[in-house]
């Protein structure tokens, strides 16, 4: 049952094994803790992802900018001294 389980939460199943499996759910006090235990944590890692995801950009962005004002503030072919991510300079 552990693989139907799973397609049933990932939505993979047919309508009929759905229905199954979802009757199935409704009878097996094991299954149904299981099966809430995959969908709350699908629903938290999807979060996870979604919110890794919006800062993702800023994030690159970040980056580029700091190596920009890195690369543009060598005068005189003088490198600036290194830079943690936060504008500091690293010692």
């Amino acid at each position: 049952m552990g693989r139907r389980l799973d397609a049933f939460v990932d939505g993979e199943l047919d309508a009929g094994r759905a229905a199954a499996v979802q009757t199935h759910i409704e009878e097996c006090i094991d299954c149904n803790a299981v099966v809430r235990l995959m969908f709350n944590t699908k629903r938290c890692l999807r979060a996870r992802i979604d919110q890794r995801a919006d800062s993702g950009p800023v994030q690159r962005l970040t980056g580029f900018a700091t190596a920009l004002t890195q690369s543009s503030a060598s005068v005189n072919g003088e490198p600036r001294p290194p830079r943690n991510d936060d504008g500091q300079q690293r010692r």
